[in-house]
């Protein structure tokens, strides 16, 4: 999917992490909870109430769910936001919480 430059990318991602969080099977606690850690932490992003720690946790996370996962979807759920991070970062650290 492309997006222009109005779309808000954190809310592109939280409602991408959303949908993936009910297509989990939930057998494995990585994809299971990673993904339900990871809709949390995105939604305070999005009402600018995140921290520059929950950035470093929502990589670590990645990490961790990429690793540990059982099946692709685990494996790759974190790819949307680990690019997020990569590319537009700076729109996370804008809302962050003050």
């Amino acid at each position: 999917t492309v997006y222009d430059q109005s779309r808000d990318v954190i809310d592109i991602i939280h409602r991408t992490m959303e949908f993936l969080v009910e297509e989990s099977c939930g057998k494995c606690t990585p994809c299971r909870q990673g993904t339900e850690v990871m809709v949390e932490v995105l939604a305070k992003f999005h009402r600018s109430e995140g921290s520059l720690r929950e950035l470093r946790n929502l990589e670590a996370l990645s990490s961790a769910m990429m690793l540990s996962s059982l099946c692709g979807l685990g494996q790759a759920a974190p790819n949307a936001v680990m690019d997020s991070l990569q590319y537009f970062r700076d729109e996370y650290e804008k809302r962050v919480a003050k």
